[in-house]
C-alpha cells in the first residue's frame, strides 16, 4: 500500500517537504510549492484514499499538502505572490482590532501545551502567532475566534505556514 502511494506521489511531480518549524516566514516572493494533482490522476487518488488502510504515517504530510494545495490553490494564486509574508508581519500593519490581538496571545500558550513544538519557546508559537494575526488583517469581518488556534496550530503541524494560512481562509 505505502508502494502504491509512493508511486503517486512520483507521478504528481516533486515538491518541497514540510519545513522544519522555524521562527521565520518563508522571504517574500517565495511561495511555498506543492504539486497540484492533474485531472487525469483524480481517480487513482480517490481510490488510494478510499482503501481501509488509508494514508501511510510516513506520508500523510506529503499528501495532506498536495490535498490541500488542490483545495486552495486557485484562491491562493489569485493574490500577490508575497501577499501572506506581508500580513503577517506583526510588526507591518494595524494591529488586530477590539482586542484581538490580546486574545490571540492569551490563546498562544493554551494551544497544544504538551507539544513539543507549542511550548512557550517553542518554534510553532512564532508561526501560529503570525498565521493568526495574518488571518484577522485579511478577513477581519470574521476576526479571531477561540478555538481558531487549534485549528491553524493542527494545520501548522502538518503544513508549511502559508498554506495553513490558506487552509484558514477557506474554511
Amino acid at each position: 500500500h505505502t508502494a502504491a502511494w509512493k508511486e503517486f506521489l512520483s507521478e504528481v511531480g516533486e515538491y518541497e517537504e514540510q519545513e522544519e518549524l522555524s521562527a521565520r516566514p518563508s522571504p517574500p516572493g517565495r511561495r511555498s510549492k506543492c504539486a497540484r494533482v492533474p485531472a487525469e490522476l483524480a481517480g487513482e487518488l480517490v481510490e488510494l484514499v478510499r482503501n481501509p488502510l488509508g494514508i501511510p504515517d510516513e506520508l500523510r504530510h506529503r499528501v495532506w499538502e498536495l490535498l490541500i494545495n488542490k483545495w486552495v490553490g486557485e484562491f491562493r494564486d489569485g493574490h500577490d505572490e508575497a501577499y501572506y509574508y506581508k500580513i503577517c508581519e506583526v510588526s507591518v500593519g494595524p494591529p488586530p482590532p477590539d482586542g484581538l490581538g490580546k486574545q490571540i496571545e492569551l490563546d498562544l500558550n493554551r494551544t497544544f501545551p504538551t507539544n513539543k513544538h507549542f511550548h512557550e519557546d517553542g518554534r510553532a508559537i512564532s508561526k501560529l502567532r503570525r498565521l493568526l494575526i495574518a488571518f484577522v488583517r485579511h478577513a477581519p469581518r470574521i476576526g479571531y475566534c477561540q478555538g481558531f488556534n487549534f485549528i491553524a496550530g493542527f494545520a501548522l503541524i502538518f503544513l508549511p505556514e502559508e498554506l495553513a494560512f490558506w487552509c484558514m481562509v477557506t474554511m
